[in-house]
């Protein structure tokens, strides 16, 4: 009987895993040579792993959002606490304990492209829209982003950036990911329909500071939405809003962002669609 127990108990580890799908940093991130990677953190969907230089990439489910940091693994996540070491092989991650995970043959994701097609007019409108439709707190800070991105220059939007960066409990906090979607929306804008000013030195003395206000997993994704990467339902969101005009797919990708952490997604939806509410 005792053995007839031990026989059905759930095993430590999965039998099987492997990484299905990478985004296109944690690929760059597994493949540039052997490494460590240490465990940051550990959810119930997601696994973060900090490499060298304040690198970040995550394992999480196949049901998970695809981000380009981002391995997603089919089998099950490994159980690791936190402070725990990975090796990284040519074509496997090596657990400290349990069966490799190989990563060969994966399928790359990469953002898509996004061209304007739609007026800006109605990309404000629709933002608006959008905006309305989520309840977003402190309302504060929307009608403060709003004023800055009329002056449509990205120096007034980190001024408010300096206010809000770490503002907020866990891994990213709400005043970062409010924030990073902002900059996500400036940058769209400013690329799409001009008109804006952008001091790349100044962008980048900013998230410098920033990095040292607040977790290593934030600052590596608020560097990320400044610089136009996030995760899929935001890029099929700005895709809806400027090059198809499709209100209601937006709505659908607005509702499946906001789905992302306790705060995360909503905080990244308020960012962007008040930047784009006012900023074209």
């Amino acid at each position: 009987m005792k053995s007839l127990r031990g026989a059905l108990r759930a095993p430590l580890f999965p039998i099987f895993m492997r990484i299905t799908v990478l985004g296109r940093k944690a690929w760059s991130l597994l493949t540039k040579g052997e490494l460590r990677a240490q465990v940051a953190g550990h959810g119930t969907k997601a696994l973060v792993l900090e490499v060298g230089d304040g690198e970040m990439l995550w394992l999480t489910t196949n049901e998970a959002p695809l981000h380009p940091r981002a391995a997603l693994i089919e089998g099950g996540l490994p159980r690791c606490p936190p402070g725990s070491s990975f090796k990284v092989g040519r074509c496997s991650l090596l657990p400290p304990q349990g069966p490799e995970i190989p990563f060969l043959g994966a399928q790359i994701w990469s953002p898509p492209a996004i061209e304007a097609a739609v007026p800006a007019m109605v990309v404000v409108e629709n933002a608006e829209q959008i905006l309305q439709s989520f309840q977003f707190t402190p309302e504060r800070w929307v009608r403060k982003l709003k004023m800055a991105a009329l002056s449509k220059d990205v120096r007034r939007i980190l001024r408010l950036g300096k206010e809000i960066v770490g503002l907020g409990p866990g891994l990213t906090p709400m005043g970062d990911d409010f924030l990073g979607g902002a900059l996500f929306g400036a940058r769209l804008l400013a690329q799409t329909f001009g008109g804006w000013t952008w001091d790349n030195q100044e962008l980048e003395e900013f998230l410098a500071w920033a990095k040292e206000q607040t977790t290593s997993l934030s600052g590596a994704l608020l560097s990320d939405l400044a610089y136009g990467d996030g995760p899929e339902p935001l890029h099929e969101l700005a895709k809806a809003l400027f090059c198809e005009n499709e209100l209601g797919k937006a709505m659908v990708s607005a509702q499946e962002l906001v789905k992302i952490g306790h705060t995360s997604g909503l905080a990244w939806l308020a960012g962007f669609c008040g930047v784009l509410s006012a900023g074209c």
